[in-house]
């Protein structure tokens, strides 16, 4: 069979598994061949009534010698944060959300500050405040609630739901309400988190079949997302 026939078999497969999937374990597999970067782009909403919505955007590729590489190209408009904030923000997330050991491949997170061709832009305001996708302040982390508001704006960026009440939370309602989650008030990530890079990858695995009920769903609920009647929606926060 041909790999374009296996890759649609696959994401169906990955599609009719989510309804009944009994755990957030995913699989981030070991491929034998290497992958051009490739940019991913899309809109998710969240909300339990899809209230919210913003843009997913990121560049994926992945290598045999060095696993999962994501680049993540950002633009700063209005106040200047300075070279400080810029470097924290930079090297924060990129600590944050590279996981080196904890799949069997690793997943580098790449953050650069662009003047072109940016994935997202982001009006920098002045002093602390509660920003969101498209605001971010120099003051953060006060008056957020976060140790960490620029990874977690990061992690929208990305396809992940707000974890706390009130949030763009995942309509089906889970996670709503995880303290400890960097994509609530907290600084942990689960794995359920890394969904958007095992997605992408099982549209290239053939993985056993045992092992589809281990795959994200990023994909899946782009695709539902993009289903439904457009709707103002809030920014994500």
């Amino acid at each position: 069979m041909k790999r374009s026939a296996h890759r649609a078999i696959i994401t169906l497969g990955v599609f009719c598994w989510l309804g009944a999937m009994p755990s957030w374990a995913i699989l981030i597999p070991d491929l034998s061949f290497d992958i051009p970067v490739q940019r991913i782009q899309g809109f998710l909403s969240g909300g339990l009534n899809h209230e919210f919505g913003g843009a997913i955007a990121y560049d994926i590729g992945y290598t045999r010698a060095n696993g999962y590489s994501i680049t993540l190209d950002l633009h700063l408009t209005g106040a200047e944060p300075g070279a400080a904030i810029r470097q924290h923000w930079e090297s924060d997330t990129e600590r944050i959300w590279t996981a080196r050991d904890r799949f069997a491949k690793p997943i580098t997170l790449d953050v650069r500050f662009v003047d072109q061709n940016p994935h997202h832009v982001i009006t920098v305001r002045e002093g602390p405040g509660r920003g969101d996708v498209l605001n971010w302040y120099q003051g953060w982390p006060q008056g957020t609630g976060s140790p960490a508001p620029w990874a977690h704006e990061v992690g929208h960026y990305l396809g992940n739901y707000d974890e706390y009440p009130g949030g763009a939370v995942n309509p089906n309602g889970s996670h709503t309400n995880v303290p400890d989650s960097l994509m609530g008030t907290g600084s942990n990530l689960y794995d359920r988190h890394y969904s958007f890079v095992s997605d992408w990858a099982a549209v290239y695995a053939v993985p056993e079949p045992s092992s589809l009920i281990i795959v994200g769903l990023g994909a899946a609920t782009l695709l539902v997302t993009m289903m439904i009647p457009h709707v103002r929606r809030k920014r994500w926060l």
